[in-house]
């Protein structure tokens, strides 16, 4: 059996969302094949989809409840 592409959704550099199949986006957002494994939060560099960092995964994501405490 042969896995179909699945498409991943660019905006600067980052994988936004993952999809079986591309839909409308605005600009800047583009769409580019990717391998299954790759998720939302990887890199595109040079071609390459790469994980996350450590570094990278320690930051809150901006929909997270976290509120500064005073």
């Amino acid at each position: 059996m042969v896995r179909q592409r699945m498409k991943a959704l660019i905006l600067d550099d980052i994988v936004v969302e993952v999809a079986q199949k591309e839909f409308p986006v605005a600009s800047p957002l583009t769409w580019c094949d990717c391998p299954h494994h790759v998720q939302q939060g990887w890199r595109l560099e040079s071609g390459t989809f790469l994980p996350p960092t450590q570094h990278e995964d320690a930051r809150p994501r901006e929909d997270s409840n976290l509120r500064p405490t005073a």
